[in-house]
């Protein structure tokens, strides 16, 4: 890290004006501390004393003391500056993980299935079609030819012993809700839709038929009405 985070590029002016102005200082500090020894100081020429072992330690103790607080002062001037290009970088490049986490997380995230709509609901809730309930010899009906079509369902069924009766409502699960005392119920295909056909006796001359859809959400609700004479 810390090779990456060198600085290869000249000390900016600034640093340079600060590392000169500690050096001043502290030299200044230093020389107002040393004796006056030169020419210049006394007018006089110098005169070199034999100086006392203590005053020559204490010179050697002020000149390392120097050197440490320049060392110091050096180093900490140097790692402000590139801790002020380091520290950048390193924020950018966590913002930049950050982000990659961030999307990896959200692509590995499987998304939630979709709920199903109203639509499987109503398949649910759909009546057995009446060719799966054991009802055979559907004959398909025209809308459009409903009353003749009837009448000749009627003849057919006629000649059939499986619709006779009430066993009808024990067969399929649409059609009225309660058995029509000598009822005939017939399966049918109306319109290519699975129907059941339920012809009353004969009152009066006339028959009334009912025909019940299979295949609708509400199988014992009457869907059409017809009227036969025999």
């Amino acid at each position: 890290m810390l090779a990456e985070a060198r600085h290869d590029q000249p000390v900016p002016p600034e640093v340079v004006a600060r590392l000169d102005a500690v050096l001043a200082e502290l030299g200044s500090g230093v020389a107002a501390e040393a004796p006056a020894t030169s020419d210049e100081a006394t007018g006089e020429p110098a005169v070199v004393p034999l100086r006392p072992r203590e005053q020559d330690s204490e010179e050697r103790r002020l000149h390392r003391r120097f050197s440490r607080v320049l060392l110091a002062a050096a180093a900490v001037l140097a790692i402000g500056y590139g801790a002020t290009q380091v520290l950048p970088n390193v924020t950018q490049s966590g913002s930049g993980d950050s982000g990659s986490a961030s999307t990896a997380d959200s692509a590995e995230t499987p998304q939630a299935p979709e709920v199903a709509g109203g639509d499987a609901g109503a398949r649910a809730e759909t009546p057995t079609p009446v060719t799966d309930l054991g009802i055979a010899g559907l004959r398909p009906i025209d809308p459009g030819a409903l009353d003749r079509d009837l009448a000749m369902l009627r003849r057919e069924s006629a000649r059939s012993e499986q619709f006779a009766g009430n066993r009808g409502t024990d067969m399929v699960r649409c059609g009225p809700a309660d058995p029509v005392p000598g009822a005939r119920y017939v399966g049918a295909a109306y319109d290519g839709r699975p129907a059941l056909v339920v012809y009353h006796p004969v009152r009066n001359g006339r028959q009334t038929v009912e025909l019940y859809l299979c295949d609708t959400a509400h199988p014992r609700k009457v869907f059409r009405t017809v009227t036969l004479t025999p």
